[in-house]
């Protein structure tokens, strides 16, 4: 029996029903905003900051925001085809005047009510094409089209034009019945005769003839002949895949209610109803009771509806590839292939014995080729120190034990382990933080990467992810109160089965307190290897479609959303539909074979903890994302420790490296500076050190005191908020444009608000000379910069130093701006848009830049490169030229000293 058989006609006919609407949409995550340009996608009216460089009479250029959003596509193409001055003063007004429907613009008429508002009254005769565009339309559909009345010389008249056209007489005074149409429809032979009639004619039946005097003639006539084929096969796929989408939607349904039932029938659901926060000792162990009797029935359900058994041979903490690609094949998911391993090999190759085929999925993966190891010999072999520590061995030999009686390990017998072919990877331990200890697995060493041929890398989410989605949903649903439902997998990599010709390649030995040497080899994937984190995210990412799928067809659209982090996944739900949602996402992870910590396991909370930072959802005004006040004590703690002691053990170094990590999630223009730190520990790991110095002339501890005083200004652990193109597009925006020559720095800056409208604007002309330079003399003698062009490059980034630090003075805290830099010099943007420099002088300048950026606190921003020819105001007040400068524009008094002497 298939699965599809098990949905009822009532079912199918209730989907069919919401189908017939059209299919949900889904939420868009935006990538980085268009300043000043709406929802223009790039290159179509995108003039941002044209009106700072277009001349003396400032006439903005382009489409307003948010035009093409509000005004009809075929208005949009036709203002598109003005000159940029007229684009911006015809969509402006309509935007403005609220003239944006088919409706309105049809009574445009001779458009003088709005010809006042045009700054160029030329412009009305625009005004007045657009509303016949839509006049035309009306009296078309007034009159309407009378078949009756077409006459042969009408006919005649129009097929001669045609052919004058095209070159070829085509049938296009033919229609097609509704009779044929039918049969077409129900896939029906029908002949081309039968398709021909004359429109407004007596005679029904024509043969079509065609002019085959010339080849092309015939060719083009043959292809549109086939048209009407063509059109019928599109029609029946069309009903076909409309049919398959409505048996996947009740399909998706019926398994989120059968896993519902399920849970409720078990208790699994009140109980998880009745955690709020984080879970007690007692309420632990009822959710593991029920959820594991809950997953048991689910699963035979599941089955039953596939009409398959459920085989013997897996155990019970291990991922199901059965069902799982079972699942997914009906769900319409895809990369189900890699479950399908799972079922048919018993395991998972690693790319060594096995192939590893290729996912046109995920990106293809560059491996880091270097020289191997050397080889230790099987009677060599011995794991770390870490290993050998007092009372150590016992904690290990329980965590063995653990795993053996898991299935996770096997152990070997004496034969076995002499088996020339197996590679045995040294081990050792790192404390947790509950007192325990976590074995960590070497298989860089011992080569087993190395050998590991992965064909693709995976993506991780990322704090912004998780910012753009929250964002995204209270942008679209305002209304909805959210919630966060944390989650996390027991074990992670371990629910994977390794396959059984590559785990001679996953073995390790342990030695007991008594002395005694024994033997494993890894049966599922282990922590260390590079192919177990590429099999996790493809593993997870399918559950969380198949989640997500389910979800859209059982709840209202878009209820809940998520992300997976390794084992830790974040979900935000419609309180409405909230213990619903975290039941089917509990649900179907423990029937496809994962095993949930309920322990960290968070429920009823709207605020939540991923990937190292806090999500707020609490307050109505928007979501808020910060770092937890322990997170940023232990930060200074560590950063203060390397620039007093000089020195830091590879352990805190990790731990300072993962916190400001997560704290450069929030503020982007930061995380260049994480580079050192990374440097330092790849390094240390190479030479097999424990203990770096960091003395104070290096960049380790240069920038970790910059990171310091950015630590200990006040407004260093303020949240930021969600990310949605909805609120960029409403945040006010800085335009920045600057230049530079040996006579002076030039500047502009312009403060505009949503409509793109100027409300002030500053500029700055300050003149160049050795001693106005002060101590920032020093960038023209940076060698890392070609001679002829250093003094230009160290210039530019001083103009733009300059105009970051009038912000501040000018503008106010600019903590929900967009800022966006513009700069004709291509080695200054890159520069700028990397904001970090291991150079001496150079960094010193960037600093100071970020310095800045920082105390704004929640500034976006953007480096862009603009053409000289666009950029004239900037280049002639780098000038001195200050000719045209509208009388309005402000100038301000400037000085290099002003950049702050960053550390």
């Amino acid at each position: 029996m298939s699965a599809m058989s098990a949905i009822s006609e009532a079912d199918a006919a209730s989907i069919a029903s919401e189908v017939a609407q059209g299919p949900a949409d889904v939420i868009v995550q935006p990538a980085e905003f268009a300043v000043n340009a709406g929802a223009n996608p790039a290159g179509r009216g995108d003039h941002n900051g044209d009106h700072i460089a277009g001349g003396a009479d400032n006439a903005a250029v382009g489409l307003v925001p948010n035009a093409e959003a509000v005004l009809p596509a075929k208005v949009v193409d036709f203002v598109l085809k003005l000159t940029p001055e007229a684009q911006n003063d015809v969509s402006g007004v309509l935007v403005r005047q609220g003239m944006t429907s088919p409706e309105l613009l049809q009574e445009l008429g001779d458009a003088k009510p709005l010809a006042s508002h045009l700054r160029n009254p030329v412009n009305v005769y625009a005004l007045k094409a657009i509303g016949r565009l839509y006049t035309a339309k009306a009296k078309d559909a007034e009159a309407g089209v009378n078949s009756a009345q077409v006459t042969d010389s009408m006919m005649q008249k129009w097929l001669s034009e045609f052919e004058a056209k095209h070159g070829a007489r085509v049938p296009a005074r033919w229609l097609v019945s509704t009779k044929v149409m039918g049969r077409l429809k129900k896939d029906e032979h029908v002949r081309e005769e039968e398709c021909a009639y004359v429109a407004g004619s007596k005679a029904v039946k024509r043969k079509v003839k065609f002019d085959f005097e010339k080849v092309t003639k015939a060719w083009k006539a043959t292809c549109l002949t086939t048209r009407i084929t063509r059109t019928a096969e599109l029609e029946s796929f069309r009903v076909k895949t409309s049919h398959t989408r409505i048996n996947k939607i009740a399909w998706s349904r019926l398994v989120a209610k059968t896993l519902w039932e399920a849970a409720s029938s078990s208790g699994f659901a009140a109980a998880l109803r009745s955690v709020n926060g984080a879970p007690t000792d007692s309420q632990v162990k009822t959710l593991q009771r029920t959820s594991s009797e809950a997953a048991e029935d689910a699963r035979k359900r599941l089955y039953q509806l596939l009409g398959a058994t459920e085989s013997s041979g897996r155990a019970q903490n291990q991922v199901d590839g059965a069902l799982l690609a079972a699942v997914m094949r009906e769900l319409g998911v895809e990369d189900a292939n890699f479950a399908e391993l799972l079922r048919d090999n018993g395991g998972l190759p690693v790319g060594i014995s096995k192939e590893i085929r290729a996912s046109p999925l995920y990106p293809r993966y560059n491996k880091k080729v270097h020289d191997p190891f050397e080889a230790i010999p099987f009677a060599q072999h011995r794991n770390y120190k870490t290993m050998y520590g007092e009372g150590i061995r016992g904690q290990v030999a329980q965590v063995i034990k653990e795993e053996e009686s898991r299935r996770f390990i096997r152990r070997l017998t004496r034969q076995e382990a002499l088996d020339p072919r197996r590679t045995y990877v040294r081990r050792g331990v790192v404390p947790k933080k509950d007192g325990g200890v976590r074995v960590v697995d070497d298989y860089r060493r011992s080569n087993t990467n190395l050998r590991a041929a992965v064909p693709n890398t995976i993506c991780l989410p990322t704090t912004a992810n998780t910012r753009r989605l929250i964002g995204e949903l209270q942008d679209a649903y305002p209304a909805r109160k959210w919630m966060i439902f944390e989650i996390d997998l027991q074990s992670a990599y371990r629910a994977l089965a390794v396959d059984p010709a590559e785990r001679v390649h996953l073995c390790f030995s342990h030695e007991d307190e008594s002395g005694s040497t024994y033997y494993y080899e890894n049966c599922t994937m282990p922590f260390g290897l590079v192919a177990s984190g590429f099999w996790f995210v493809r593993y997870a990412t399918a559950v969380q479609k198949c989640i997500r799928t389910m979800l859209r067809s059982w709840l209202p659209e878009d209820s809940a959303c998520g992300l997976q982090y390794v084992d830790d996944g974040m979900w935000v739900v419609d309180s409405a539909w909230y213990i619903e949602a975290c039941t089917v996402i509990s649900m179907f992870w423990l029937v496809v074979g994962s095993l949930l910590s309920f322990k960290k396991m968070r429920l009823g909370r709207p605020s939540g903890t991923f990937i190292g930072v806090i999500a707020d959802l609490s307050k109505q005004s928007g979501a808020q994302f910060y770092m937890s006040q322990e997170k940023l004590a232990r930060t200074r703690e560590l950063l203060h420790g390397i620039v007093h002691s000089g020195k830091i053990d590879i352990r805190s170094l990790s731990s300072l490296a993962g916190k400001l990590n997560h704290y450069t999630q929030l503020r982007k223009f930061l995380r260049a500076y994480l580079q050192p730190y990374y440097a330092l520990k790849s390094a240390l790991e190479k030479r097999d050190l424990t203990v770096g110095r960091c003395p104070p002339d290096s960049e380790v501890a240069i920038v970790s005191a910059f990171f310091l005083s950015l630590l200990d200004q006040p407004n260093s652990g303020h949240p930021v908020g969600g990310i949605s193109r909805g609120l960029r597009v409403q945040s006010h925006t800085l335009t920045i444009m600057v230049d530079a020559s040996l006579t002076a720095l030039g500047g502009v800056v312009v403060l505009s608000g949503h409509d793109a409208i100027a409300t002030r604007t500053v500029f700055f002309s300050l003149p160049v000379n050795m001693e106005k330079l002060g101590h920032w003399q020093c960038l023209l003698k940076d060698r890392a910069v070609v001679e002829e062009s250093r003094n230009m490059v160290a210039l530019e980034l001083l103009s733009a130093a300059i105009a970051l630090q009038t912000i501040p003075e000018h503008f106010g805290p600019a903590h929900a701006y967009n800022i966006v830099l513009y700069t004709d010099n291509t080695a200054a943007g890159h520069i700028l848009e990397k904001m970090y420099s291991p150079k001496p002088a150079l960094a010193k300048l960037l600093r100071a830049a970020v310095h800045t950026l920082a105390c704004l606190t929640l500034t976006t921003f953007l480096v862009k490169h603009v053409s000289s020819e666009n950029n004239i105001i900037a280049d002639n007040l780098s000038r001195g030229n200050m000719a045209g400068i509208p009388n309005d524009w402000e100038r301000v008094d400037v000085s290099v000293d002003s950049i702050p002497d960053a550390v």
